[in-house]
């Protein structure tokens, strides 16, 4: 028996012996594979981070390339910063904006001759030229900006040194859209813009892509010699190859942590097999789950960035970037295929006034909700995107002609005739839809998105909700229009503009109570300019202040004239522009004016729209009620157009309301038109104030708006505008009316 048990425990111990054998032949082979495992791990992770790196950087510098082109592609940069060197309109229009948006440091403009027109540092301007603290390579992106094809220039990109700090720098020739400039080939100079690569930014990389401890190591730094392979780098070279340093990181070594926690274990399972097998199974599923998870994240946010390049961050639709490159695929395809397509530029109407009455937060929400409902009225293979603020674009694939656009157009307007359901409100907003058909209308995306614009406009122009398609007629119009805003620039300082005045008389005695002054333009190129037709452009590029103060400085210069003719003191109307008024100096360079002039305040009426006390409610109504209380009369003018409320009428110091001409020519023949007259001067009646009917053409207009008890009338019926002595002859010959 005994040596039978005996054979049975050697038997068991080699039977025993023989699995722990085997399991510490597998063990240490799959320590093995593990190392080896860890090893690759740490190799991927590591050029999976510098591949991510390099990725963000590139990222970064085509972002500022696309900014800095959008500038440089500006006419308007052309005219105001490279041409007449308006420093003013360069710190509000760049200067200012560009920094706080997106972070630019540097901003240059230089000319054709590398001479300096404009530099600002932090939005502060100077007058250093970047070659004084260029380290260099600036010259060499400045030639890479300029040497390129003027029918589609490009910009350059690169890193280089101002001021001893590292600066991702993008440049860009100025180019204008105008033929004459394109068949030159010359550029007007050059535009750059220069973003500091500091530890900020690399902070805010470290905690978007999990990327520990990101710095900047200048190459003459003795930071440098002591790097080991715990830290992974890529080297930083300048536009002309010179090294400037590296970004420096602590790589995620999940392989290496692994291995240095698991050898103790290592160890241990020399004497405790089964047991070290069991807690090696165990750590291998956790460390395999990190490692996973590891490299998932590294994927996950190169998709990220991909995405947030293409796609607009609030309404998930493509962006401008990811539209162009669609546009530019689809005309090619066109033009292989001789198929067409059409490019819908849709911009909403009243937007502006959602955002200013409501709030950002709302006008947010109703964007996604504009984005949605333009996705729905599309096809499959159509395209939506989202330009930028209220700007959207739609591209239509493979269409039979312009009707098929046009029935797509239709269709948003008959969709957004719902209203939008926001935060329990109902809100309506309108679309002016600008269409150009591929290839008919062109072959660029450039000039078909810029002719795009300019029919969206003039679908604007013609009222809410309307739709246009692109001509050359409009092209042309576009062309006259910038002329006229290059011959405006000029206009005051040529003696141009001039003043004639409408008498606004008592319906009751005929006398003339106030005159209207009404401002005219005589360009010595073109004539007699209409006011519809130089105002807006005036108003959108920012002249309507300076125009509105020689207005006024005119206006009383030629009232006080009146006074001192006529011995009658007869009050003056001046119309008061939504910028003009928001001017934080408008109240005391009105009231010098006054003063110089020794004009009683209360013989002058500010006319005012009611859209600006409804964007201005707060901003705007310390000013109102300064005036106010100066004496100043503050009238509403075309009451009734607006977004007209009681609510304004009975907190603003309003003391009259003047009717808009569109009711009154309708009161001879619509009843209705009567009765909401009547209606407007009964409440102000209510509310003590006065009213002026404008617009009188004929006898029966006046005998119809007399009855409904108007104050007062203004038109054509009386008298047309005349200049400052004619009026003068009118009051001399009678003087008590009737």
């Amino acid at each position: 028996m005994a040596q039978e048990n005996l054979k049975d425990i050697k038997a068991l111990n080699r039977s025993l012996i023989v699995p722990f054998i085997i399991l510490a032949f597998s063990l240490m082979l799959v320590i093995v594979l593990a190392i080896l495992s860890a090893k690759n791990l740490d190799q991927y992770a590591r050029t999976s981070s510098k591949l991510l790196v390099n990725n963000t950087i590139s990222h970064h510098q085509k972002n500022l390339g696309l900014l800095v082109t959008e500038y440089a592609f500006w006419n308007e940069t052309i005219e105001m910063l490279v041409k007449k060197q308006d420093m003013e309109w360069g710190k509000e229009n760049i200067g200012d904006y560009v920094p706080e948006k997106y972070g630019v440091a540097w901003i240059f403009a230089l000319n054709p001759e590398n001479k300096l027109i404009y530099s600002t540092n932090n939005a502060e301007i100077n007058k250093i030229h970047p070659d004084k603290f260029s380290s260099g390579g600036l010259q060499t992106l400045i030639a890479k900006a300029l040497d390129t094809d003027f029918d589609d220039p490009d910009y350059a990109t690169g890193l280089i040194e101002f001021n001893n700090k590292l600066n991702i720098v993008a440049a860009c020739a100025f180019a204008a859209y105008e033929p004459t400039d394109l068949e030159t080939g010359k550029a007007h100079g050059v535009l750059i813009f220069a973003k500091e690569l500091n530890t900020a930014l690399l902070n805010e990389w470290s905690n978007d892509f999990q990327i520990k401890d990101m710095s900047l190591i200048h190459e003459n730094s003795t930071d440098l010699y002591r790097l080991d392979e715990t830290y992974e780098n890529i080297s930083l070279s300048t536009v002309d190859g010179s090294k400037i340093g590296k970004i420096v990181w602590t790589p995620d070594d999940a392989g290496r942590v692994f291995i240095n926690k698991f050898m103790p274990w290592v160890i241990g399972a020399i004497l405790v097999m089964c047991i070290i097998g069991f807690i090696f199974y165990r750590r291998l599923k956790i460390y395999g789950a990190l490692a996973y998870e590891n490299m998932l994240a590294l994927g996950v946010n190169r998709e990220k960035l991909t995405y947030q390049a293409h796609y607009d961050q609030l309404t998930n639709l493509p962006n401008r970037v990811l539209m162009i490159d669609r546009i530019k695929h689809e005309i090619a395809n066109c033009v292989r295929n001789q198929t067409k397509a059409a490019i819908l530029y849709i911009d909403l109407d009243d937007f502006k006034y959602v955002n200013d009455s409501m709030g950002h937060h709302i006008g947010d929400l109703l964007l996604v909700q504009v984005a949605k409902r333009l996705t729905e009225n599309i096809r499959e293979n159509d395209t939506v995107s989202r330009f930028g603020g209220d700007e959207f674009c739609m591209l239509l694939n493979n269409i039979a002609n312009a009707n098929d656009a046009e029935i797509i157009a239709s269709k948003i307007h008959q969709s957004f005739n719902l209203p939008f359901l926001i935060d329990g409100k109902d809100i309506v907003v309108g679309t002016s839809i600008g269409i150009v058909i591929i290839p008919e209308n062109g072959k660029e995306h450039t000039a078909l998105l810029r002719y795009a614009d300019i029919a969206m406009y003039r679908a604007k122009s013609l009222g809410r909700n309307n739709y246009h398609f692109y001509t050359e007629e409009l092209n042309l119009q576009s062309k006259r229009r910038s002329e006229l805003k290059a011959l405006l620039y000029s206009a005051i300082e040529r003696d141009e503009f001039y003043l004639d005045y409408q008498p606004i008389y008592s319906l009751k005695n005929k006398k003339i109570i106030s005159v209207e002054a009404l401002l005219r333009w005589k360009s010595k190129e073109l004539g007699n300019i209409a006011p519809m037709n130089f105002i807006p452009i005036a108003e959108d590029c920012g002249l309507i202040s300076p125009i509105g103060e020689w207005v006024f400085e005119r206006a009383l210069h030629d009232i006080k004239y009146l006074y001192e003719t006529t011995n009658e003191k007869i009050k003056l109307a001046v119309n008061v522009s939504a910028r003009q008024f928001r001017k934080s100096d408008f109240f005391d360079s009105l009231m010098k004016v006054v003063d110089r002039y020794s004009i009683d305040p209360s013989m002058v009426q500010l006319e005012i729209t009611e859209n600006i006390l409804i964007s201005d409610h707060e901003t705007g109504v310390d000013t109102l009620f300064k005036l106010a209380d100066e004496g100043f009369e503050i009238v509403i003018d075309d009451f009734g157009t607006g977004y007209s409320s009681l609510s304004y009428i009975r907190r603003y110091p309003i003391k009259t309301l003047k009717i808009d001409m569109s009711f009154i020519q309708d009161v001879e023949k619509e009843e209705r038109a009567k009765i909401l007259v009547e209606t407007i001067v009964d409440m102000a009646r209510n509310f003590t104030m006065s009213t002026v009917a404008e617009g009188i053409e004929t006898v029966e207009q006046e005998n119809i708006i007399a009855s409904t008890g108007c104050t007062y009338g203004q038109g054509n019926y009386f008298s047309k505008p005349e200049d400052i002595d004619i009026i003068c002859e009118m009051i001399l010959k009678n003087p008590d009316g009737n």
